[in-house]
Order: structure tokens, then sequence, then C-alpha cells
């Protein structure tokens, strides 16, 4: 059965932010490596802090990598996520825990080493190095755009504050080279990438429900000049902080940004519920503009599953109940799909877009 919302998510995904609909673009900022290291401490609530890098290689393989620790009260610790999915349909997954004993974390420089794996790199070169069963990789990534974030980085509260989310953007557009090996197949690194960071606190009763982000790149036989790069990220807030919508939207083109933007609206999400009734999103229809004048409309299709990663599927049934009652349940689903859709410029141009990418979806129950 298909679930369309329409009206009730117009108003429930809608969101334009407080103060101007757009930042500085990464060109105009000053933002430093050190600047994204977040170290915050956490409080004795929730918190999470995640280093992401996510691309397309040329031949149309999509990756996800994910480094992040997250604390729930008394438990917590660090781990390791790696979804790659081949165009053939073929999806290599892997979740690990990373023992706080096998993680070396430089304070003063972004550097993470985690058993054979380790990620590191500054202001805009960064080496990503994964040795896992039947995975392995080692990536160069050289940004197109320099690093950035919104405003100060706190797109919610404060450093100060028991309550808070950070977000920055250290590889907002990327080339990538090197060499990743899937289930005995070699493949050559060249492709488009991205990369993030986040860190956020929040008490037990007021963690965000969920977040919705899409990637687009052009087809690589597109001329680099010519390329497309977009980004869309919607968080949905606990209603203790108004359940409003924190948006970022970039775009950019030819390795220059043209639009970093907080106004957006989801305007329709199709869904199909899963055997278990999780709704897996199918169809986001999108609309955003800055104060430079750039505006975007289109549609992102999810046309293919990845994966999913649901920790209590991963629980026997006799635990399921007791899990249920004790803990909220954190869901995050991952597809291929196309963003096809226009963006029409200051200068009144309108240009077609149709990028290749993936989705992430995650909701908390």
């Amino acid at each position: 059965m298909v679930v369309r919302f329409a009206a009730a998510l117009m108003l429930a995904w809608s969101c334009i932010a407080a103060g101007a609909i757009g930042w500085s673009r990464p060109e105009e900022s000053a933002v430093r490596e050190e600047d994204l290291l977040y170290n915050d401490p956490f409080s004795g609530g929730f918190g999470t802090r995640a280093v992401h890098f996510s691309g397309r290689l040329d031949d149309g393989t999509l990756y996800h990598f994910s480094v992040f620790r997250w604390h729930y009260g008394l438990l917590g610790g660090w781990g390791l996520s790696v979804v790659v999915s081949l165009p053939d349909g073929i999806v290599y997954a892997r979740e690990e825990k990373i023992p706080d004993r096998a993680i070396q974390i430089a304070a003063d420089r972004f550097d993470l080493a985690f058993g054979e794996g380790r990620i590191s790199g500054e202001d805009g070169r960064y080496r990503v190095r994964l040795s896992l069963p039947d995975f392995s990789c080692d990536l160069t990534v050289t940004n197109l755009l320099p690093l950035w974030q919104p405003g100060d980085g706190y797109v919610l509260g404060a450093s100060e504050t028991q309550a808070f989310m950070r977000y920055g953007v250290h590889s907002p557009w990327a080339l990538t080279e090197g060499w990743m090996a899937v289930d005995g197949r070699l493949l050559s690194g060249k492709g488009q990438g991205f990369g993030d960071r986040s860190q956020a606190a929040f008490p037990l009763a007021q963690i965000n429900p969920g977040l919705l982000a899409f990637d687009g790149f052009s087809d690589p036989r597109v001329p680099e000049e010519e390329r497309w790069f977009l980004r869309v990220l919607s968080y949905r807030t606990h209603k203790a902080f108004g359940a409003r919508q924190i948006a970022v939207v970039i775009l950019a083109r030819g390795g220059r940004s043209l639009m970093t933007a907080s106004d957006l609206q989801l305007a329709e999400l199709e869904v199909h519920p899963d055997a278990e009734g999780i709704p897996r999103p199918h169809l986001f229809q999108v609309l955003s503009s800055d104060s430079g004048g750039c505006q975007l409309a289109g549609e992102f299709a999810c046309q293919q599953p990845s994966h999913t990663s649901d920790v209590f599927r991963k629980l026997p049934a006799a635990l399921k109940g007791l899990a249920s009652a004790l803990f909220r349940r954190p869901i995050i689903m991952r597809d291929r799909g196309m963003f096809r859709g226009t963006v029409r410029l200051p200068d009144g141009s309108l240009h077609p877009l149709e990028l290749y990418g993936q989705s992430d979806y995650a909701l908390v129950q």
C-alpha cells in the first residue's frame, strides 16, 4: 500500500529558518579545519558525533562511510558503517562496533585511526583508508569547494547549552581518486564525493525524531565545467524545540557554489511501508530558494533500496519488547535514486538537472 502525505507533510516538512534564507557561500566563508573538530563534551543524556564520506564513482557505484560515536545515558560507544551499492544491484553493507581502546583521535587535527582503518586530512584534502572482510579502499578526496558551515555551525542551541546541534561540511563537493575492492572486485576510485560532520546533544526525552538527506551528481560524461552537484539535508526537531525544520541546501556547478540556502519545502512525500510497517520514502518533491535569487524545483525519486540499519531487528525476539520499552528505536534507510528538476539562476536562465545519487532517511520511533 502506498501512503501519500500531501498537505500534512507540506506543513510538517516545510522550513523557513529564522533570519536569512541563505548563508555565505563556501568561497566567501573562512572555515578552517580546526573549526570542525567538534570536541564539545556530551551531557548525561543523548549525544552523537559523526564523520561521513559519500559519493558516486564514475562507474556508477555509490558509497557511504560513517565513523560515529553515540551516547545514550550510561550506554555508548564508537561504530563504523560502510554501505556500497554497485550499479548491477549488488550491495555490500557492514556495521561494526569500534572498541574504545581501538580508536585514536587527534585532539588538534582531523585524524581518526581505528584498527586497520584511518581517516585523516585537512583543509580540503583527505584520505580514507578502510580494511574490512570483503571490502577495502584507499581514496583521496580533493575538494572543489572550500570547507563550509552554516553560520557559526550551531544550527540549534550553542556550546554552553545541554541541547545543541553542530553541522559542518569538510567536502562540499570533491573529486576522488584511488581504489576500492568489493567482494573481490577491484574498482577505480575516480569519481565525485561529499563529506560532512555533525555533533548533537539532547536530553533523553527530547531526541530529534528524524532527518532526510540526499546527494546528486552529474554523470561523469558531462564536461567538468558543466557538472552539477546538489545536497539537501533536513532535520526535524523535537516538539520541545518547536518541532521545526532545520534545512541545508547546497547547489554548485563547474566547481563553483551557486546556492547555500536554509529555505526548503518538501511539498510531497510518497512512502511505501515495509513488512513491519516502517515507512520507507519513495519520492521527495523539493522547492528551495536563497537570498541571492536562485530557485530550485524538482523531485528525488528513490529507485532501489540499498540498506536499512535497524539495531532492533538484530535483537532476539525475546529482547525486542524489553528494548522497545527502555529505548527509542533509531532506523536509517539508504536508497539509490535520481533528482530531476530545474534551477533558475539570478540572471533568469533556467537549467535542467538530472543528478544521480543516494538518499538517507532516519527516524526515531
